[in-house]
């Protein structure tokens, strides 16, 4: 029933007016009410040829202050006509001298920050240089010092200076959290090479076109991990195992020389294509980062600051190099931690920490989940940072009733973040300190604020033609300042659509960078974030561009025609959905079609639900209809495999953790872990449980360690109870397991009767 417009412009003249001879004197009366959101009206009823103008403006959509300044940006545009009408409609400003001024001006920082620190290392050396006996890490029971691990990063990059590394030398490295990934990273900036990332969860095939792409010669990896990439002619470098060989090597620092704009890492991001973009972050970008995140967080040496975030995710990087610059203890996440917010709650104070870096998605569900509990919040928690995606108004509301349960000096502050990978982690950041009406600014869509320029970046709101958008109306966000990424690797078409001239700068080679997401400023220069102007989504905090889920699926011989959307259907529950046609007579199965893309992939990008149609829905003009594509059922009966139930203790084990941790009432062991509506998240609460199950029960003890990375490639019950036998059959596992158990109980008989022996003899 919406309108077909909400704004009307009516012209009103005597001159149309006319009854014969009778004198008529039209006099304009306004009724008081109406649906529209603005009427400008014109009435040219004075004898003097003088207009006037009412403007009629909707009090639920204008207040006194807005319709003031929508009536002046009328009457801006018709100065702008009257002093040129040979001037394109497109070209006119709205805005005044002083508004312009305001937004450009004062919504951004005076003045650039110019990095002080020569390098991130830099910084980091001359902490390792005040403080050497400082904890810099913890991982479990491990630890080093600021003196260790600057020792550690010294040799592992004078090893990689003996395998050609040097400025600009692009070094791969996948590891599983651990001492060995921030020593591998540290390490390679070094040598004066840049790090690419490269997470362990990826698919082969995916991490193989990262390492092509990346021109990678050399990759820092361990042993377990190392099978990965074999067939390459990349060379291997295993941080654990071939440690003994590195530590030949100097402990003392190498002679830095790095150039501000030399390459420091690249951090793939998601592209419609289909083909990963990435992403260049020289020094100057990163040292800014560090310096600006270090003032804007108030980050101290008595910090200590949980590590959350993949290496691959470039949130690692607020959490690692400011942590470093300032002598803080960084301590690294574990599994564990995930299971519940309960056990995260308890790990914080565990391990007393002070600053949490969190994923928007993970700090709304782990917050609403304690909101209905009675815990507290740690003590020794003074901050939260949280960013990657929108934060709501019921994700407020959840964390404001947590900090009433603390006293007024303890309640951590709440910081929301925003900044693409291409601006260097973050470009503005919004302080939680009001009330939860005034945060969300009454307008719960838009969600908590992103707040306001970092000091290292400008951000501008535009429209099409590059021109600033007044207070309130939505527009596009472009970022300037130190933190711009040099580019797409290998990509200069899309750097040079990406990163366009700065059109209010006079200094040489300016850039902004078009960013495609919308947002719209507060009358105190906040700014709302308003989602897309294209098909990305922001999916558990990773940038997810939809087409390039798409363009995998349609590239499959069994795939027609595909569409791929992130669905919403019922509170605070997010699915990832793929639709499809087939292009063969028998229409693919959504488990044959999930298994496929497993290869090209990764996990966080593989719908969780696939529905097969006879034909996409069109619209009139012949264009897919993404609003009438069906919600997908949730009941199990929609899954393509049949139910089969589990038969040994160690599939019904792992079925009752999927039970749990997923919600559903029954698991069958040909069930794929993701089509039931698991994520990462949630399976690393299944390898914690199912860890614990394994120690408590010897009948279940498999060969080898049980990784989080095995639960990603065994996604099905009877798969993932089959690498835990070893390679076995679940079924010698338990003949082996009762083998053991005989084995022991004839040991035990064996050591009694030797025992009453002795004791007849004496």
């Amino acid at each position: 029933n919406r309108p077909v417009y909400d704004a009307i412009l009516n012209f009103h003249t005597e001159r149309f007016l006319k009854l014969g001879s009778l004198p008529l004197h039209p006099t304009w009366i306004h009724s008081g009410s109406g649906t529209d959101s603005i009427a400008v009206q014109i009435r040219d009823f004075t004898d003097s040829g003088a207009f006037a103008l009412d403007f009629d403006l909707h009090a639920d959509v204008f207040d006194d202050a807005r319709g003031e300044l929508a009536a002046n940006q009328f009457l801006q545009v018709i100065d702008a006509v009257l002093s040129d009408r040979d001037r394109p409609i497109s070209e006119l400003n709205l805005l005044s001298s002083a508004e312009q001024q305001r937004l450009l001006t004062e919504f951004n920082p005076e003045a650039q920050k110019v990095p002080v620190g020569a390098s991130a290392i830099a910084l980091f050396e001359d902490r390792a240089a005040a403080t050497p006996d400082e904890i810099a890490l913890v991982e479990g029971q491990q630890s080093l010092t600021y003196a260790q691990l600057n020792a550690k990063a010294n040799q592992l990059a004078r090893y990689l200076q003996k395998q050609g590394v040097t400025t600009e030398t692009r070094v791969g490295i996948c590891c599983q959290r651990s001492l060995d990934l921030l020593v591998g990273l540290l390490g390679i900036l070094k040598a004066g090479g840049a790090y690419v990332p490269l997470d362990p969860t990826y698919p082969d095939r995916r991490l193989h076109d990262m390492a092509d792409d990346a021109g990678l010669k050399l990759i820092l990896t361990q042993a377990q991990l190392s099978q990965r990439f074999s067939g390459r002619v990349t060379s291997l470098v295993c941080l654990d195992s071939d440690w003994g060989a590195i530590a030949t090597e100097r402990e003392d620092n190498l002679d830095l020389n790095l150039h501000p704009d030399s390459l420091a890492y690249v951090i793939y991001t998601s592209g419609s294509s289909g083909r990963p973009k990435g992403v260049g972050i020289s020094h100057r970008a990163l040292v800014s980062f560090t310096e600006t995140a270090i003032a804007r967080y108030d980050f101290a040496a008595s910090d200590r600051i949980l590590q959350f975030a993949s290496a691959s995710f470039d949130a690692a990087v607020e959490e690692i190099f400011p942590c470093s610059s300032v002598g803080a203890t960084l301590v690294l996440r574990s599994d564990d931690m995930l299971v519940n917010p309960t056990a995260f709650l308890q790990a914080c104070q565990d391990w007393q920490l002070t600053v949490l870096d969190l994923p928007t998605a993970y700090w709304q569900q782990m917050t609403q989940s304690l909101a209905a509990s009675n815990l507290p919040l740690p003590p020794s928690l003074r901050l939260v940072i949280i960013g990657g995606e929108r934060a709501t108004a019921e994700g407020y509301d959840a964390w404001q009733s947590l900090c009433d349960r603390q006293p007024p000096t303890a309640r951590p502050s709440l910081i929301n973040t925003y900044g693409p990978t291409e601006t260097t982690v973050v470009a503005t950041a919004y302080t939680c300190i009001e009330s939860a009406e005034s945060a969300i600014n009454a307008d719960p869509e838009s969600g908590i604020p992103i707040g306001s320029p970092l000091d290292n970046a400008s951000v501008y709101i535009l429209d099409r033609h590059l021109q600033p958008v007044p207070v309130g109306v939505p527009g596009e966000l472009y970022v300037g300042g130190c933190g711009l990424a040099r580019g797409y690797l290998n990509r200069p078409d899309l750097t040079a659509a990406a990163f366009v001239p700065h059109p209010f700068s006079s200094a040489p080679g300016d850039r902004l960078y078009r960013t495609g997401d919308l947002g719209r400023y507060r009358e105190d220069g906040a700014i709302e974030f308003l989602g897309r102007r294209d098909r990305q989504v922001k999916w558990r905090g990773f940038r997810v561009e939809l087409a390039a889920i798409e363009t995998a699926l349609t590239t499959l011989p069994e795939v027609k025609e595909a569409a791929v959307l992130l669905r919403q259907d019922r509170p605070q529950s997010q699915r990832l959905v793929a639709y499809y046609t087939s292009a063969n007579e028998d229409a693919p199965k959504p488990d044959q079609l999930r298994s496929l893309l497993q290869a090209k992939l990764p996990q966080y990008m593989l719908p969780s639900h696939y529905v097969p149609l006879e034909a996409m829905p069109l619209t009139p003009s012949g264009k897919l209809d993404r609003r009438a594509l069906p919600a997908p059922s949730s009941d199990r009966s929609q899954l393509e495999t049949a139910y089969v139930q589990p038969t040994t203790e160690l599939e019904r084990a792992i079925a009752e953790i999927w039970q749990q941790v997923l919600g559903v009432d029954r698991v069958g062991v040909r069930d794929n872990f993701f089509d039931l509506g698991g994520h990462s998240l949630l399976l690393v609460q299944v390898h914690s449980q199912l860890l614990q199950r394994l120690e408590r029960d010897e009948r279940l003890a498999g060969n080898g360690e049980l990784m989080l990375v095995d639960l990603f490639q065994y996604p099905t019950v009877r798969r993932l109870a089959e690498r835990i036998a070893g390679g076995h059959s679940v079924e010698d596992l338990a003949t082996r397991a009762d083998d053991r158990a005989r084995k022991q109980k004839q040991a035990i008989a064996q050591r009694r009767r030797q025992q009453a022996r002795r004791q007849t003899r004496v």
